[in-house]
């Protein structure tokens, strides 16, 4: 009935960390990398990339950079939710708002 891509952005949801990187872009809009370090609560690195591979993989979180030269030198990487990512957000927040209204 759901689409497969729904039901793996649902279950990746269901992590702390992502839940949180979800959080922080709805709430803010465009980050950096190094913003989603310091408020996701990734513990390395490593792990922040892995979650953000994931979210960007399905489609929820959509990357940004900015500055890369021929050269090779990294730019500066941000990240936001996808259009659909806010869609689902905004589902999400339309849901708990008709829970409590009842």
């Amino acid at each position: 009935m759901f689409p497969e891509k729904l039901k793996k952005a649902i279950q990746l949801l269901g992590d702390d960390v992502n839940w949180k990187i979800v959080e922080l872009l709805a709430d803010r809009g465009k980050v950096t990398w190094q913003e989603l370090l310091d408020g996701s609560g990734a513990v390395h690195a490593k792990t922040l990339n892995f979650q953000l591979k994931e979210l960007i993989g399905v489609g929820l979180v959509d990357r940004y950079e900015v500055g890369r030269s021929l050269e090779g030198n990294t730019g500066i990487l941000s990240f936001d939710l996808s259009p659909w990512g806010k869609d689902i957000v905004r589902g999400l927040q339309s849901a708990l708002n008709t829970k409590q209204n009842e």
